[in-house]
């Protein structure tokens, strides 16, 4: 056989998926890596970046054939057992288990692989093998959250509670964000029957993504590969969630290059909010309501950016537009009322948080929003010491006597009452927990009080020093 058919023969095996509907960059790519391999058949390299841009790109079959050949041509490399294995793994194919003892016999003590194989075992219903993995996992980084929420799950599994608890807690310690733990620590309290603290983890779960990625460098590689729209948005996510705008903005440009997708202009408009870029992110918001009209996030997003803009007017018919089209929606309440009130429409802004309260009884921020309001107002309609102390006494007793701001309101709320007592040492606490310009404030705020005066906002209006004026994602569901 000659070496001109040998090549002939090589090249025809070289995996051809159907790039039909791909995108351009991404059939680009791919067409560019096949290339290679072709003039470099014997290359581990050439092959393996050609399984990973078909991996990254959604060609699995594809992708496994050619890891294969990679893993063929360098067996020392434990990528090419890696990244198949987590490919059959997402598929459910027992297969994986193998693949992943493959790569940890390359590279024994990578805490990732040792999650992934333990979570494995357990889809595969091998417990006893996936607390070895997970175990192992611990061994090797103590710190990361997907092994011990492993372990409490092995635990949870044979009913050993504490041992799971124990290591449900040192997840969540590890990584407040992770969701799954703590859903899994609610469950483990619940079944302890300590109701309480697992409503507390239930709620916290209500809070946070429903899914939180592995920590996981090796595999990020892989993702860096991605050219689709897909990746860019993906990656330009996690910057923004990370708070690395700059970054964002590059890959979400780069997404919105590929596919303008609403959702993508959205996320766009939210990285240059993060920059103080307000009046090129209020176009990203617009064009995202030009592919997607009347949608009620687009229009919070789209008054938060107004807002920033200094075009404080139309940020409020933006808020408004959105509650006319979701009643009740929280960030819209929130940020109609605040912006109300600082506009002076101290009225309308009471009026907003009530109508906000109506869908959201147990919000502490409209509360404090609304009790601020009904202490403080200048004009005398607007004001209700008494519902200003229920209001602000609910919000105390949600939140802990340990949140000075919300002390701050409720020593504001006693003032307005008459309670001037009460406001003085609420007030009092209020400022030890506080520091600088609200420690300042409250301060003042005392010495009014002690003096049997109540604290009236100033004409040009700002909300209480912990009530964040904007909340550009709709779905937000933190504290105050």
């Amino acid at each position: 056989m000659t070496a001109f058919v040998l090549f002939a023969l090589l090249a025809a095996a070289i995996p051809d998926p159907d790039l039909a509907g791909a995108e351009r960059q991404v059939a680009d790519k791919i067409a560019a890596c096949r290339r290679f391999v072709a003039s470099h058949p014997e290359s581990a390299h050439a092959w393996g970046a050609l399984a990973m841009s078909l991996d990254v790109h959604g060609f699995e079959p594809e992708a496994l054939a050619a890891y294969r050949e990679a893993a063929a041509l360098d067996p020392e490399d434990f990528r090419w057992s890696y990244y198949p294995a987590v490919v059959l793994a997402e598929q459910g194919s027992p297969a994986a288990v193998e693949l992943f003892a493959a790569a940890r016999r390359l590279q024994p003590g990578y805490a990732p692989l040792l999650v992934r194989h333990g979570d494995a075992f357990l889809a595969a219903g091998d417990a006893d093998a996936a607390r070895e993995a997970y175990a192992s996992a611990v061994a090797a980084d103590p710190g990361l959250a997907h092994a011990h929420f492993g372990l409490a799950r092995i635990a949870l599994l044979t009913g050993d509670l504490e041992t799971g608890a124990g290591h449900a807690r040192r997840a969540v310690a590890a990584s407040p964000r992770h969701g799954e733990a703590h859903g899994l620590l609610a469950e483990l309290h619940r079944r302890a029957g300590e109701n309480e603290a697992a409503a507390r983890e239930r709620e916290r779960e209500r809070q946070l993504p429903d899914l939180t990625p592995l920590p996981d460098p090796v595999y990020a590689a892989l993702a860096a590969e991605g050219v689709s729209s897909y990746w860019f948005r993906r990656r330009g996510r996690a910057y923004l969630d990370a708070g690395d705008y700059e970054d964002a903005v590059r890959e979400l440009e780069r997404a919105v290059e590929a596919v303008p997708r609403p959702e993508i202009h959205d996320d766009l408009g939210l990285a240059l909010q993060g920059l103080g870029r307000y009046a090129e992110a209020a176009e990203r918001h617009r064009a995202a309501l030009e592919l997607r009209p009347d949608h009620p996030a687009s229009l919070v997003r789209l008054g938060t950016a107004l807002d920033g803009a200094g075009r404080l007017d139309e940020a409020i018919a933006a808020a408004a537009r959105a509650l006319e089209l979701r009643p009740g929606l929280l960030p819209a309440s929130l940020n109609l009322g605040t912006w109300l009130a600082r506009a002076g429409r101290r009225a309308e802004a009471a009026a907003a948080f009530r109508r906000g309260l109506e869908h959201a009884p147990d919000d502490p921020r409209l509360a404090a929003r609304l009790a601020w309001i009904l202490a403080t107002a200048p004009e005398d309609a607007v004001r209700d010491g008494a519902e200003a102390v229920r209001l602000a006494e609910g919000v105390r007793e949600r939140l802990g006597e340990r949140v000075p701001e919300a002390l701050d309101v409720l020593a504001a709320a006693y003032a307005e009452a008459g309670r001037f007592d009460e406001a003085v040492a609420t007030a009092r606490r209020a400022r030890e927990l506080a520091d600088g310009q609200l420690a300042r404030a409250i301060g003042g705020r005392i010495a009014l009080y002690t003096s049997g005066e109540a604290y009236r906002e100033k004409s040009s209006p700002q909300p209480p020093p912990f009530l964040k004026e904007g909340e550009p994602d709709p779905d937000s569901g933190s504290p105050l």
